[in-house]
């Protein structure tokens, strides 16, 4: 493997590295934001609330949920790539073997 090469997969992980860490930390604040909403939700269903309002945030929530599934989904993706990746390194650099997915 040229030196070009290498610098370039290395920058690949790096990049993929940072997007997972960004998705994970979308993904920390989108459950905050599920957990206050859930909680706002059970505090004005105890206070009673107008149909609208509480419709309203079950939307909120259930959109919330969508985002974090689609999070959870796209770190999953990430993380096989970066796997891919470190193994097509250790292989052009002679160690290890090929690991099938």
């Amino acid at each position: 493997m040229r030196l070009e090469q290498f610098d370039k997969l290395q920058k690949l992980v790096s990049r993929l590295e940072e997007r997972t860490m960004y998705l994970r930390q979308q993904n920390f604040r989108l459950i905050q934001e599920n957990s206050r909403l859930k909680q706002e939700l059970e505090e004005r269903a105890e206070g009673g609330i107008s149909p609208q309002y509480e419709q309203q945030l079950k939307k909120l929530v259930a959109e919330n949920r969508k985002l974090k599934e689609t999070n959870k989904q796209a770190n999953a993706k990430l993380s096989v790539l970066i796997d891919q990746v470190e193994q097509a390194l250790a292989e052009k650099n002679g160690v290890g073997k090929k690991v099938e997915a």
